[in-house]
């Protein structure tokens, strides 16, 4: 939903709307639906941490590309949430890495 999310931003859809929509499908579900501040769990993010470079290591790169990605998105999520924290502050907080 966090890619979904930056879709809606650059759109002006509204995700939460979007989310709810996809929820209706039986094979989805609305459990998870939620775009957020990274993850829904704590380890996934520990565990690609991990999981990519072995990946790497082993030649397999090219294998774990959706979940770089899928890192990446959740990534700029938190950073965006931090951006416009700071805007809505009129201060920068953080960086932007």
């Amino acid at each position: 939903m966090n890619a979904m999310a930056e879709v809606c931003e650059k759109s002006g859809a509204n995700v939460a709307e979007l989310a709810d929509i996809l929820g209706h499908d039986i094979r989805i579900g609305r459990r998870g639906m939620r775009p957020g501040l990274g993850f829904g769990s704590g380890c996934l993010p520990k565990d690609l941490g991990g999981f990519i470079p072995r990946a790497d290591e082993l030649g397999a790169d090219e294998a774990v590309g959706i979940l770089r990605e899928a890192a990446a998105v959740n990534a700029r999520r938190r950073q965006r949430v931090t951006d416009l924290v700071g805007e809505e502050l009129g201060t920068e907080i953080g960086s932007s890495t």
